[in-house]
């Protein structure tokens, strides 16, 4: 870790964690896609959990990811206490995100006081929203520079789920009237907690619209940007009306971040 952080000018750790129904290849090949649109930048650690490749492991994968959470733990603590990294970010996808979110749930309530957590990405997660909520009154943005969920309305993977449990899932955007006045005030005041709409950016219902990470390159685009320069939403392109929560990609989301502003802020 530390030779592949003194070759690069960004001196962070990057750990993927991958959904489920896939093998050690899979995870593997999509975790060194990520490596190289960051450019090779700080060091990438592809945590490869137990998954199983078969549709029909949902339940099973679940209660692996969570069983690997404290191994995680102790890797991002190891990481904190024994390399030169700046700081160290999880990018959890799909079932991932549950062991990413857990993983510094536990960083929050004391279980590793000296990691040096970054970023927590959740992209396409399964959570329940009411853990979620708890979290946050538990101080889990302390432990994090910030948190950012990417939601979609045409993720039919978690329109199953949320059949299947009979509640809407972190990763799927609802309407803006089923958030009240009160709670959207309080998110919105949150400057460390990103919630940012993927339904509208370019190929993002591609396949099942689950994969919209690697699918559209509108949402690719913002996920590397976040990562690397450190730029807030609005900095990144995105737009949001003054009293509502969630960020969308406007249409002219292309010649915003491709901009000479933008690029000189890189």
């Amino acid at each position: 870790i530390n030779t592949q952080l003194v070759q690069s000018s960004n001196k962070d750790v990057f750990i993927y964690t991958h959904g489920y129904n896939v093998d050690f290849d899979y995870a593997t090949l999509v975790s060194r896609e990520l490596q190289h649109f960051l450019g090779y930048q700080g060091a990438f650690i592809s945590y490869n959990w137990t998954a199983t490749p078969s549709r029909l492991a949902y339940f099973r994968d679940q209660e692996s990811a969570l069983a690997t959470r404290r191994n995680l733990r102790s890797l991002v603590e190891f990481l904190s206490e024994n390399t030169n990294a700046r700081r160290i970010h999880l990018i959890g996808y799909s079932a991932g995100s549950r062991l990413a979110f857990d993983t510094a749930y536990e960083i929050a309530l004391g279980g590793a006081p000296n990691a040096r957590l970054g970023k927590l990405i959740l992209i396409g997660s399964d959570l329940d929203r009411t853990y979620f909520v708890q979290a946050i009154e538990d101080g889990i943005l302390d432990v994090v520079s910030d948190l950012t969920l990417y939601s979609s309305r045409t993720d039919s993977a978690l329109a199953i789920s949320r059949f299947v449990f009979g509640r809407d899932r972190l990763g799927q955007i609802s309407d803006a009237s089923a958030v009240g006045p009160r709670v959207r005030s309080v998110l919105t005041g949150l400057d460390n907690l990103h919630v940012i709409d993927v339904s509208e950016a370019e190929a993002s219902d591609t396949g099942n619209g689950h994969w919209y990470f690697r699918s559209s390159p509108w949402a690719s685009s913002d996920l590397f940007l976040s990562l690397l320069t450190d730029r807030g939403p609005s900095e990144r392109g995105l737009v949001r009306a003054p009293d509502q929560v969630v960020w969308q990609f406007p249409p002219d989301y292309v010649e915003r971040v491709t901009s000479r502003r933008l690029m000189a802020q890189r």
